[in-house]
């Protein structure tokens, strides 16, 4: 089967996980940080969030000595890349912590009607945790395609991980309205003040 290698290696991924209980607690932490350092309400940081929360999950690969790197830079479809059992296994990288009914899976925007969702997709859930799954493991009809979009129905994908262990690690992740985010902060005013910082008449 075409994703047999990433199931299983999320199903062994996931087992190793949640015998780390050091782990699961920096991980909640981490992703409470940078949801608290950068509120998504604001448009441009969602993108920013999204990419710091794939480093994050990397992390955690790395952190249970599998050999990862993030593949953004040369992939459009794709975020990780593990090697496992002489395979480069590939996955997408989806959170979500609203209350919305859709997951957003490909931004289509005028490409091709035979575009599809194939690529096996690890997603970040609120009150659930991480979870995986592909094209395989879900009926196709929850999968939609919109003018622009395709989407995954919410509450299928969570019942399909709640009644599958296996591809889930139970974690108490937030809700975005559950954060109170310190400070309005914009991703591009940091970066600025970062890059601006040893000039003597260009300050922030």
């Amino acid at each position: 089967m075409k994703y047999t290698s990433a199931q299983n290696l999320f199903k062994y991924y996931a087992k190793k996980f949640k015998e780390d209980v050091l782990l699961q607690e920096e991980f909640l932490d981490a992703i409470n940080k940078i949801l608290n350092l950068y509120d998504t309400k604001i448009y441009e940081n969602r993108f920013i969030v999204g990419g710091v929360i794939e480093f994050i999950v990397l992390a955690t690969f790395r952190a249970l000595e599998f050999d990862a790197s993030h593949v953004g830079k040369i992939s459009q479809r794709f975020d990780l890349k593990i090697k496992y059992k002489n395979e480069d296994i590939f996955y997408s990288v989806k959170s979500i912590f609203t209350k919305s009914s859709e997951i957003r899976l490909i931004n289509v925007l005028g490409k091709s009607s035979q575009t599809h969702w194939e690529e096996p997709t690890i997603f970040l859930l609120p009150k659930l945790g991480i979870g995986y799954c592909d094209n395989t493991l879900i009926d196709k009809k929850f999968i939609i395609r919109k003018e622009d979009v395709i989407v995954i129905n919410k509450k299928t994908l969570e019942n399909f991980l709640k009644n599958n262990s296996e591809f889930l690690i139970s974690l108490n992740l937030p809700y975005k309205n559950e954060i109170k985010p310190e400070t309005a902060h914009l991703a591009s005013e940091d970066v600025a003040v970062s890059l601006l910082k040893n000039y003597k008449r260009l300050k922030l």
